[in-house]
């Protein structure tokens, strides 16, 4: 197994990582949020990377930290500090997303009503643009577009502003890999989530945190 990922609501992920701690430098992050809700996202997001890196087998002491390459402040891509494993994360507003891989990897959850395709028009490619909106429902399209692309360039380490380089539709539509990295997205009831990991990978563990 070489990609694990795990997504679920925000009350759910916090009830069973109770017993999983942040780092220090978490704890000072999560403190910074001006909202209760956005903090309990980031909080059970980080915490459902450390599940990810115990079910994967990777030691409790290995550190994951987040160093912003331009104002050196604790954000920016996650980390592991003295290892080779990558590792992803995302939330949105009381839903959360984790993956971890022995190469590359990226992962995106997005709520399909907080998408709209006029707003991600400046990442899109003229081909992406037209398949959205020839599309029944052009939220839940714009969605998967957009899931798609954040994840590659998560993947890829590169800022968002990298989005509209990577195409992720073709003559018959939705792609399911870019350059070196294979897409797998599923679809929830009002989210989209979407991993891209490096096409070498040899198996995926992908599923939702229930009880």
């Amino acid at each position: 197994m070489t990609v694990m990922a795990r997504w679920g609501a925000t009350g759910e992920v916090l009830s069973r990582t109770r017993s999983i701690d942040l780092t220090t430098q978490q704890v000072d992050r999560a403190s910074r949020f001006l909202r209760p809700d956005a903090a309990g996202d980031y909080v059970a997001a980080h915490k459902l990377l450390r599940l990810c890196l115990r079910l994967a087998g990777i030691p409790a002491d290995v550190e994951v930290f987040q160093c912003c390459a331009r104002c050196g402040e604790g954000h920016g891509r996650p980390m592991l500090r003295d290892h080779p494993w990558s590792v992803s994360l995302s939330h949105t507003r009381g839903w959360v997303a984790a993956a971890v891989s022995e190469s590359a990897v990226g992962v995106d959850i997005e709520e399909i009503a907080r998408v709209k395709p006029e707003a991600i028009a400046p990442v899109l490619q003229p081909v992406e643009g037209a398949w959205i909106g020839a599309q029944p429902d052009p939220g839940l399209a714009g969605t998967r577009v957009w899931c798609r692309k954040e994840a590659v360039v998560k993947g890829c380490g590169r800022g968002l502003s990298a989005m509209r380089d990577v195409v992720v539709v073709g003559p018959s539509g939705l792609s399911t890999h870019w350059s070196d990295f294979a897409i797998s997205e599923r679809r929830l009831q009002r989210h989209v989530v979407t991993v891209a990991g490096r096409s070498a990978s040899r198996g995926r563990d992908l599923a939702e945190l229930r009880r």
